[in-house]
C-alpha cells in the first residue's frame, strides 16, 4: 500500500466517537443527567467525517459515519432531544424585518459587527437564490442595505 493512500477510519471508532460526543465520560460539559451534545450537533460533526472521506477516498466509498448503528442512534437521540426542523421563511418581507431587528438588538455586538453579520446574511441569502424568487423593495430589506 502506498504511504499516500487514505485509510478510512474504522466504523467502530466513529461510532464510539459519536457516543462519546453525546455524553463525554472524560470531560463532560453538562451535569450527569444531560447530554453534552444534541443529536443535530453530533450529526454536523459526523458530516465532517463524511466530507473528509469523500474528499480523500472519493464519493464512491461509503463513509463509516453513515452506518446503520449511527443512523439508529441519531434517530433515537433526536426523539429524546425533542429537536425539530426550524420553520421556514413563510412571509419573507416580515421575516427579514424580524431577523434584522434581532440582529441589530444583539447585546455585546458593535455596530460594525451587526452590519457585518447582516451583510453576510444578505449576501448568502442572495447567493442561495432566495431573493429573486420573492420580489422585494429596498425598504423591505431595512436601512442596513443603505449602509452598504
Amino acid at each position: 500500500m502506498s504511504p499516500d493512500a487514505f485509510l478510512l477510519p474504522p466504523e467502530e471508532l466513529v461510532v464510539a466517537w459519536a457516543i462519546n460526543l453525546r455524553k463525554d465520560v472524560v470531560r463532560p460539559w453538562q451535569p450527569t443527567q444531560h447530554a453534552d451534545h444534541l443529536a443535530n450537533t453530533i450529526k454536523t460533526y459526523l458530516s465532517k467525517v463524511s466530507g473528509t472521506v469523500n474528499e480523500f477516498a472519493g464519493e464512491s466509498v461509503g463513509s463509516p459515519s453513515n452506518c446503520h448503528l449511527i443512523r439508529d442512534k441519531l434517530a433515537h437521540w433526536k426523539e429524546i432531544d425533542g429537536q425539530h426542523q426550524s420553520d421556514s421563511f413563510s412571509d419573507l418581507p416580515t421575516d427579514l424585518q424580524r431577523l434584522y431587528a434581532c440582529t441589530f438588538a444583539m447585546v455585546g455586538w458593535s455596530k460594525l459587527e451587526r452590519i457585518t453579520v447582516w451583510t453576510m446574511f444578505l449576501t448568502q441569502f442572495g447567493i442561495a437564490g432566495q431573493l429573486p424568487q420573492h420580489p422585494l423593495s429596498p425598504s423591505d430589506l431595512s436601512p442596513a442595505v443603505a449602509l452598504l
